[in-house]
């Protein structure tokens, strides 16, 4: 059964992205935020006592809105309108810094200080995210892969994922594990 609030954030995040496609691939942008609620459910589902004081209709909104922010015009204040205060919570840590702030490594040190502070189950959305995005990187851009694969070693030691859900993040995804730590 698809509940109201996360029927809404698809068909919002659907319209904002609309036209919009992958950088790596060319395929149709919004299919990844689909693919990262879709993960996060799938282990929120598998997992449901980690998630005893979570709104899980919430996550999986802002799983959905993860990009929004980020890649359209949308702003938070238009996503908290929408969604409320803690969805637009949660995509304000998804949103990585303005381009303006400073050159990529600083612009990346701030989003890991920023996802250092998110909570637990928004770090397991940034997770499932970076896993999505990882085999569409590695097979399209071999050069940006090596600087993508040490940017997400650094994001997952700062959202100290290893230690997520009793480490079951760490567990379950070990070919993931795998393939970041392989040599080039």
């Amino acid at each position: 059964m698809v509940r109201k609030m996360v029927y809404d954030a698809y068909i919002f995040a659907e319209n904002a992205h609309v036209g919009q496609t992958r950088k790596w691939n060319g395929g149709e942008y919004f299919r990844h935020c689909v693919a990262v609620a879709d993960l996060a459910n799938d282990f929120m589902f598998k997992v449901p006592e980690y998630f005893p004081q979570v709104d899980e209709e919430e996550v999986i909104a802002a799983a959905l809105l993860h990009d929004v922010v980020e890649d359209t015009d949308v702003t938070i204040e238009q996503i908290s309108e929408k969604f409320g205060e803690t969805v637009a919570r949660y995509v304000y840590f998804l949103t990585k810094p303005e381009e303006y702030v400073g050159n990529r490594e600083v612009r990346k040190a701030l989003y890991r200080a920023q996802m250092a502070l998110a909570p637990p189950e928004i770090k397991m959305v940034k997770f499932f995210d970076m896993l999505h995005n990882h085999s569409t990187i590695r097979d399209n851009d071999k050069a940006f892969w090596i600087t993508w694969k040490d940017e997400s070693i650094k994001m997952m030691i700062a959202m100290e994922v290893q230690n997520l859900y009793s480490g079951l993040l760490h567990i379950e995804n070990k070919e993931f594990w795998l393939r970041l730590s392989e040599e080039d």
